[in-house]
């Protein structure tokens, strides 16, 4: 009789204790996608290091700058691309510390996490030649003439 009451109220109830749990599923997937696309954002890949001795570029301080300073706080994370050998990654993450210690932001700094996961990017040449396709392919613009016979 007891299950019988607790059914009833439920039927009663519907869909309110239902709708905050359908809510949080529906939207997990895509806070899933957002984390991810924070982490590729944050990610700093092997450009922005120099080849010979891992120290960041001026590119790559830049945007350690702005990761600091920019992002909202709970996005501050910054990743480093894992190199070929566990000493150069030592030195990249020191490097991104280094630049993170002449930064003064808001609240704590952000941390530094070594990853794996390559973002996906093409270099600004391809970038470049594939916009100037773009722009040799399209087709030029031109005015109808007009036809009512005024000027």
């Amino acid at each position: 009789m007891h299950n019988c009451k607790i059914d009833y109220l439920r039927n009663q109830s519907w869909p309110q204790p239902f709708l905050e749990h359908d809510a949080y599923k529906t939207r997990g997937p895509f806070q899933t996608m957002a984390n991810n696309g924070w982490r590729l954002h944050n990610t700093l890949s092997h450009e922005v290091f120099r080849p010979d001795d891992s120290i960041l570029t001026a590119v790559g301080r830049n945007r350690v700058h702005w990761i600091a300073t920019q992002t909202p706080a709970n996005r501050r994370h910054i990743y480093v691309l894992q190199a070929r050998t566990p000493e150069e990654t030592e030195r990249r993450v020191a490097s991104v510390e280094d630049a993170l210690s002449g930064i003064v932001s808001n609240g704590n700094p952000p941390q530094v996490f070594v990853t794996s996961k390559e973002p996906t990017m093409g270099s600004g040449e391809w970038n470049a030649t594939l916009s100037r396709m773009r722009r040799e392919q399209m087709i030029v613009p031109k005015l109808q003439a007009d036809n009512t016979g005024t000027n």
